[in-house]
């Protein structure tokens, strides 16, 4: 969905927040892909809501960070960092 949405609102920069609820998290289910009933592969969320509304959704698990998000990553005293797309 993200990917969508930057390709419908040509977004340069993303706010990511609340990311301490997935702090307890040992892994992390991403959506990558959607798959149809007859098994094509879409890398983008299909256009046509007959086709949305029949695809499953395809997960790539990514490791968590497992603990607390100031041991996991900046301090609550370093600024927020930047990142462009």
């Amino acid at each position: 969905m993200l990917k969508h949405a930057v390709r419908l609102n040509t977004c340069t920069e993303l706010a990511l927040t609340k990311l301490d609820v997935l702090s307890p998290l040992t892994e992390l289910r991403v959506c990558v892909a959607y798959e149809g009933e007859d098994g094509t592969r879409y890398d983008h969320v299909p256009y046509h809501q007959s086709v949305l509304h029949k695809v499953k959704p395809v997960y790539e698990t990514l490791p968590g960070w497992g603990s607390e998000i100031e041991s996991a990553g900046r301090s609550k005293t370093s600024p927020p960092t930047r990142v462009r797309t």
